[in-house]
Parts: C-alpha cells; sequence; structure tokens
C-alpha cells in the first residue's frame, strides 16, 4: 500500500499529539511543534500551520495523568508523615476546530487545558505549615486567524483567554499543646489573556519549519482566605474568613519546530523552547487579616527553562507508531523550590498508535512516561519567628504516566 502524503503528516500529527504531555520545564503542561500541520491542533500550537488544512475538520483529545510522587524527609523541625504518594490524578481535555475561510484565510478554535494538577500530603505532613494540599488549574478558550501569503509561507495569530484557578490548604502552628489551625485559600481565581503568534515555512516537500511565541500573562487570583482552629490568644473567633488576592505571572514563551519527512513512510519531529520562569520571581499575597504574620511564604524565585526533543513516526499499512523523547530543565534550583510547586527537570519518553483511517474518522492511543530528578527541597516557612518550620529531603519516587486519546473528523 502507497502512503499519500496528505494522510502520512495526518498521521503523524495525530500521534505526535496523542502521546504529547509536558513538554514546557514550568507550569505549562502542553507539548507544542510549532511544525505540525494538518490536525486542528494548530488552531492552538501555531495558527499559521493552519493553512495546510484544505477543508473543516474537528478534533478531540483527553489524557489521564496519573502522578506518582513520594517524598523522603531527610531533617525536619516538625514530627509528622512522609505524605506518600502525594500526585492527584487528573484529566487534560483538547477539543480543536480548523475551517478554511477563503481568499487565503483560516480560523480556529480551540478549548485547551493549559496548566494544572494536585498534590495532596494529608493533614499530618512534616511541611504542612508549609501546604497540605494544592490544586493548580488553567483552561484556555482560544480563537485564531492564519493567513497564507504563499505556498511556502503562512502566519498566524491568537489569544488564550484563560481563566486560572488556585485552591491551596496550609496548617497554622497556634504553638503549644494546642492542635493546628487551618487555612484553606479556597477557589481564588481570575481570567487572563495571552496573545500568540506564529510563523510556518516549508523549505521544501520534505521539510517545514515553524516558529511560535506567546506573551506575558498577569493574574490576580481573587477569592477567600478560610481560617479554622484558630487558637483564641491569636484571634477572638477561631473561624472567619477574609478577602485574598495572589500576584500571579505566566511566562512568555518561544517555541520552534521542524517536520522532515525521510520518505513516504518515516517522519522526524525536531523541537525545541525557552520560557521566561525568572518572571515568577513570587506571588505577592495580599490578605485582609488580624493574623499578624501570613501563614505562609510564597517566594518563588524561579528561573528561566529550555526544552528539546524528538520524535520519529514510521507509517504503516495498516496502523502507525512513534516513539518520543523529550529534556526539560528544571524551572527552579533546589534551594528555592517549595511543596505546593515541586518542579524540577525532567525526561519524558513518549509512545504512539494510530489506527488505520476508516471513513472520515481517525483515532489515535498513546502514553507518556515523565521521570522526574529528585526534587530536593530545603523549605522554610516563617522563618525567625516562633512558628519557623523547616523541612528537608527530596522526592525519591517523581513519575507520571500519562494515558491518551484523540479522535480526528474531517468534514466534507
Amino acid at each position: 500500500m502507497r502512503c499519500r502524503p496528505h494522510l502520512a503528516r495526518l498521521m503523524t500529527t495525530l500521534l505526535a499529539a496523542v502521546s504529547a504531555t509536558a513538554s514546557a520545564g514550568g507550569l505549562y503542561i502542553y507539548d507544542v511543534n510549532p511544525a505540525d500541520t494538518v490536525t486542528p491542533r494548530a488552531a492552538w500550537l501555531n495558527p499559521a500551520a493552519m493553512t495546510a488544512q484544505p477543508k473543516p475538520s474537528f478534533q478531540a483529545m483527553a489524557g489521564v495523568v496519573v502522578p506518582i510522587m513520594k517524598f523522603d524527609p531527610d531533617t525536619s523541625t516538625e514530627a509528622g508523615s512522609d505524605g506518600g504518594n502525594a500526585g492527584q490524578t487528573t484529566v487534560l481535555p483538547d477539543l480543536a476546530y480548523v475551517r478554511p475561510l477563503g481568499g487565503n484565510w483560516w480560523a480556529g478554535f480551540s478549548a485547551v487545558g493549559l496548566f494544572g494538577g494536585g498534590l495532596d500530603y494529608g493533614d499530618n505532613f512534616v511541611g504542612r505549615y508549609a501546604v497540605t494540599e494544592v490544586e493548580l488549574q488553567g483552561v484556555g478558550l482560544v480563537p485564531s486567524l492564519a493567513y497564507k501569503v504563499n505556498d511556502r509561507f503562512s502566519i498566524g495569530a491568537g489569544v488564550s483567554i484563560t481563566r486560572s484557578k488556585l485552591d491551596q490548604k496550609i496548617a497554622f502552628n497556634n504553638l503549644g499543646a494546642l492542635p493546628d489551625g487551618r487555612v484553606h485559600f479556597d477557589n481564588l481565581d481570575d481570567w487572563g489573556a495571552q496573545p500568540f503568534a506564529g510563523i510556518t515555512f516549508k523549505a521544501s516537500e520534505q521539510l517545514l519549519f515553524g516558529l511560535v511565541y506567546r506573551a506575558e500573562m498577569d493574574l490576580d487570583l481573587d477569592g477567600k482566605a478560610k481560617f479554622s482552629g484558630i487558637a483564641p490568644v491569636i484571634s477572638p473567633v477561631s473561624e472567619f474568613s477574609r478577602d485574598i488576592t495572589v500576584e500571579w505571572t505566566n511566562a512568555q514563551t518561544i517555541e520552534a519546530g521542524i517536520q522532515y519527512h525521510i520518505d513516504q513512510r518515516n517522519v522526524l519531529h525536531l523541537t525545541g523552547s525557552w520560557e521566561d520562569w525568572s518572571v515568577f520571581k513570587d506571588n505577592i499575597l495580599t490578605l485582609d487579616t488580624n493574623i499578624a504574620t501570613n501563614p505562609a511564604a510564597l517566594q518563588r524565585n524561579w528561573k528561566d527553562t529550555w526544552s528539546v526533543g524528538g520524535q520519529f513516526v514510521h507509517i504503516g499499512d495498516h496502523g502507525s507508531y512513534s516513539f518520543g523523547i523529550n529534556y526539560n530543565s528544571s524551572p527552579v534550583s533546589d534551594r528555592n523550590r517549595t511543596f505546593d510547586l515541586p518542579y524540577d527537570k525532567s525526561l519524558k519518553l513518549k509512545l504512539g498508535y494510530i489506527f488505520a483511517p476508516h471513513g472520515k474518522w481517525t483515532g489515535a492511543l498513546g502514553t507518556t512516561v515523565i521521570l522526574g530528578g529528585d526534587a530536593e527541597v530545603d523549605q522554610t516557612v516563617l522563618a525567625g519567628t516562633l512558628r519557623e518550620s523547616r523541612v528537608t529531603g527530596e522526592f525519591d519516587t517523581n513519575v507520571i504516566v500519562v494515558v491518551g486519546g484523540t479522535l480526528h473528523y474531517a468534514f466534507d
């Protein structure tokens, strides 16, 4: 069976999409190859690539993320547990639609999970005065446009209108023999806009280049800080809530990709990115409360990250396969890492399989295994006060398994 070039590109892109996760080095969880074409995911990955689609098409993708993260304490000023497996299973959706408008114009729309995940260490965790539970979510609604300048060069732009949410629980040290109180940052959220623009350049029938820039996004996460079990010597009432705002900045990024068709059966993808996570220095917290000292430090001191990766796809007669590898640098040094965002460098191994197309539908399955670093932590909370708490150690188990599926439908 001879594989048609358009079909080969479609199968290649589906495989790249379905086995993708967490290409970015900071909070972002998506996988990007700006040289991916044909499928509707281009509406978000690189809008310029939408011009490769001759007909309207729709794609639905979902991934189940299963983290296994176990902390091994070294030293601690507090008694307590190691938190067990703190990782929380997450489902990541991704919907996209692209259609030609005529006159060399294309339009697209995507609903995509941009960042997210959760950790639950339990109430008796040795680092409970830093965090006991945290959940971070970011979902974007993404309209985009593209223009085909000529047969080789296309441009595109869009904006991600993103709702971000932070939910975090922290133990409060009442001192003495009193049991801990609780502080709950309850569903702090905000809407933000992150514009982006991209290009594609077709150097030959075999070689395509892509480049995308995404701007910085500033957020003010507003909500309630709910206090419970606070000692009488600290507050006249043990349960109360106050307004809270956390300033949050997501990084600007530059993403580059190459797609090279070795022949009609074999395709190579190469990717690289830079992300400006040095803007994530701290989260300025404004809290309306009669407690003089905030319950937790929100200093970050992150740094810029970079990633490189490659993926090989073989297109068969009855199914196609892919294998990929990706390395991401750490966004934070060991001395600045915190329990609520214990990110480290990572190595990702990706496998994918696509079903032979049948009619207008195409399906794919894939998995990614992410091998994280040991994510050493040395965190001190409320340094220099009577409530100072310090915990050191590392995540001796730090693995994430992702299983995903994709369905693609091409209209007449």
